[in-house]
């Protein structure tokens, strides 16, 4: 019987294998710069670039559906939910 397992774990093993990331892939850009829950932990608050432009977006945490969102220009400091209807 262990040299059945041993057998088994062997074979899967071999057909298991990650193809590893280049190191570009680690190194590139995120979309969102900074995210932030909700206290209740129904809305999610991105900060994300979208069209050169950094945008703030609300989205539900279910349905990750934007709900809310606006744009300030280039430049948009960081944001947080204070509760689930406020932005600061």
């Amino acid at each position: 019987m262990r040299a059945l397992l041993f057998l088994v774990f062997t074979v899967s093993s071999f057909a298991i294998q990650a193809n590893p990331q280049p190191l570009e892939y680690f190194l590139k850009d995120s979309d969102y710069l900074d995210v932030a829950l909700s206290p209740s932990g129904e809305r999610i608050a991105a900060r994300a670039q979208f069209d050169g432009k950094v945008v703030l977006i609300v989205m539900d945490r279910e349905t990750k559906e934007v709900i809310g969102g606006f744009s300030l220009g280039q430049t948009m400091p960081s944001a947080a939910l204070a509760g689930s209807t406020r932005i600061v």
